[in-house]
């Protein structure tokens, strides 16, 4: 059995999700960033001026704001089309097409307002907002769904 559902993110949708995990750990990520692209920067330590120490600084603002504001550039507000099955989500956003394997999913979660798939390695998520569904019913079975398909992925990988 598979199922599939259609519909369109905003950016407001990717700016709620990715604040929420900046709060849970991203956070940690920027400040490890900062300090090394201002450490690489500078150059020697101690810093042989001041200027060295601004401008690393300065860098290191930059590539913090810069990654902070990367899922808004990347943003594709194109209708996405999600399928998922037992054996992973196929996904469409314009021309660009791709299956992930469940094992290559994280975390499957239910929030109030989305249902979050969250990939492994990246972190990144297929945010799907409760308005591509029919129903609540039709939302529930297909986070049901989803859900133990990827249980059942993480159970095959513990035997």
């Amino acid at each position: 059995m598979e199922m599939t559902v259609r519909y369109r993110s905003s950016r407001k949708e990717v700016s709620e999700w990715y604040w929420k995990k900046w709060r849970e750990r991203f956070w940690l990520y920027h400040v490890i960033f900062f300090v090394l692209i201002v450490t690489v920067s500078v150059g020697r330590w101690p810093p042989r001026s001041s200027t060295d120490v601004v401008r690393g600084l300065t860098l290191g603002l930059l590539a913090v704001i810069g990654a902070m504001a990367y899922p808004q550039i990347m943003f594709k507000p194109q209708d996405r089309t999600l399928t998922a099955s037992e054996h992973g989500i196929d996904t469409e956003i314009g021309k660009i097409r791709r299956h992930i394997e469940w094992n290559e999913i994280g975390r499957v979660e239910d929030e109030s307002d989305v249902i979050l798939i969250i990939r492994k390695r990246s972190g990144n998520a297929f945010i799907v907002p409760g308005r591509a569904f029919q129903s609540p019913q039709d939302r529930e079975t297909f986070y049901k769904a989803i859900r133990d398909w990827h249980a059942k992925t993480e159970g095959d990988l513990s035997e």
